[in-house]
């Protein structure tokens, strides 16, 4: 594979990585802001009903943060490989 196609294929799977990782950071916020709304409204009592949510929020957001970064990475190594075929 030349320089060239290397350099193409490599910035268009960076592209298509960052799309992926904005779109996990999304979907996470939304199935946070769900999760809190849902424990509330299931939860008997209204403090243990926001306990319960926040502790759901919380869950979800660092799951959807932990993907989001390995999303991250592989998306900084295409770039990487993108840069170092330019020379």
């Amino acid at each position: 594979m030349d320089r060239q196609t290397l350099n193409s294929r490599a910035g268009t799977v960076g592209g298509i990585y960052g799309i992926i990782a904005a779109v996990i950071l999304i979907l996470g916020a939304i199935a946070a802001v769900i999760g809190f709304i849902q424990a509330i409204v299931i939860a008997d009592d209204v403090f243990a009903g926001i306990l319960a949510g926040l502790f759901a929020a919380l869950a979800i957001g660092v799951s959807a943060i932990v993907s989001w970064a390995g999303v991250q990475m592989f998306a900084l190594v295409a770039r990487y490989i993108e840069w170092r075929s330019a020379e």
